[in-house]
């Protein structure tokens, strides 16, 4: 098992899963996501600026995937961003999360490792810092580490665009 992140950009909501029997011409499986409505109860504050409906599906414009590595794997790397944009542990940042909210990165490492949704501000607000942390990035770690940051990048330049990460 391990953590999967699916990337999209330009949602369009074109029902929910309720009306998929009554219009199944609307829903074309292959270009659809379903937004799973007990995750949307989950860290709120990541999806400022977009709205998403419980139940609903949604047509999608690009999309990215990758695999973000096992759990431990990706709180593996998870740490090592930390340690590398904000020279402290993941730790510190959940113990006290307002004191470092505006810093690099802290909305990914203070979110969950294995379901949820980001979108909207937070979405940008990631995209910027990987855009900026490009050069350290490259710097930090090795060819994994590397290709990982990369994914995430790809993930949140498609997120910003009225779209979103999907952990799942």
């Amino acid at each position: 098992m391990g953590l999967d992140i699916r990337a999209y950009a330009d949602l369009q909501l074109v029902g929910t899963a309720a009306d998929q029997d009554e219009h199944e011409e609307k829903f074309d499986w292959k270009s659809t996501i379903y937004i799973y409505g007990p995750t949307l109860d989950l860290w709120p504050m990541h999806r400022e600026g977009i709205e998403l409906v419980r139940g609903g599906v949604y047509r999608y414009g690009l999309e990215h995937r990758f695999r973000a590595g096992s759990y431990s794997g990706y709180n593996f790397w998870r740490e090592q961003l930390s340690l590398c944009a904000l020279g402290v542990s993941p730790n510190t940042v959940w113990d006290d999360f307002e004191a470092w909210k505006d810093r690099p990165f802290t909305y990914l490492i203070n979110f969950s490792d294995c379901e949820g949704y980001i979108a909207g501000k937070v979405a940008q607000k990631l995209f910027d810092n990987f855009e900026q942390h490009k050069e350290l990035s490259r710097a930090w770690g090795n060819e994994y580490w590397q290709q990982s940051y990369d994914d995430w990048h790809k993930a949140f330049s498609l997120a910003k665009i009225n779209g979103l990460v999907d952990f799942s």
